[in-house]
């Protein structure tokens, strides 16, 4: 009988092409958003690489994380389309993109060729999240933190222990059980399956 979650799974259609999709547009966004302010892929390359370094000594990442390659060519390949990106890149990338939006370096460039500062706006910059097929940390760790005292399950009866309880009382029986006790049943036919067996006395 189908439920309501295969419903869902039907409005969304072919996921796996939804997924190809995402992460195509999140390429192409991410390539727009480089090229706006002028951030070559060999810059992001060099800029990401000082941010991964900087991120582990902190503590903020572990090396051993699968981090994923912060070269020029993996670059091009997710910009592409056709390289799917870590959680680490997704992060590193913005993370270096919106310093330099935001850096004063870019907006003197910006007003010596006398043109308006571009902005990186977060609406944007969390579309390119959810593009990825990711969630920003922080909406990560505000779900995390939300769920560490909830018992959203509470409520509901654990079948598990439904079938223990049933159970409970002829496994106290086996247990009350002693070899006596077996050795006083009569003599006994059993089957089990398609094998006839006897208890002897």
């Amino acid at each position: 009988m189908p439920n309501s979650g295969s419903r869902q799974v039907r409005t969304v259609g072919n996921l796996t092409d939804l997924l190809r999709r995402s992460q195509k547009r999140f390429g192409e966004l991410l390539r727009e958003v480089c090229e706006v302010s002028g951030f070559t892929q060999g810059k992001l390359s060099r800029e990401a690489k000082a941010e991964r370094k900087r991120l582990i000594s902190l503590g903020c990442i572990h090396p051993q994380d699968p981090i994923g390659s912060m070269e020029q060519p993996t670059i091009s390949k997710v910009m592409a389309g056709v390289q799917e990106p870590t959680y680490f890149q997704v992060f590193i990338w913005l993370r270096v993109i919106r310093s330099h939006y935001e850096s004063a370096r870019f907006a003197e460039i910006c007003n010596k060729l006398n043109i308006p500062v571009p902005e990186f706006p977060p609406e944007l910059e969390r579309k390119l999240w959810h593009l990825s097929t990711f969630i920003p940390p922080e909406d990560l760790l505000k779900v995390y933190n939300e769920s560490k005292d909830e018992k959203p399950m509470e409520a509901s009866p654990s079948l598990i222990e439904h079938k223990e309880m049933r159970w409970e009382p002829k496994r106290e029986l086996i247990e009350r059980t002693t070899d006596g006790d077996i050795a006083a049943l009569p003599k006994t036919e059993l089957f089990r399956g398609n094998t006839k067996q006897t208890v002897k006395q």
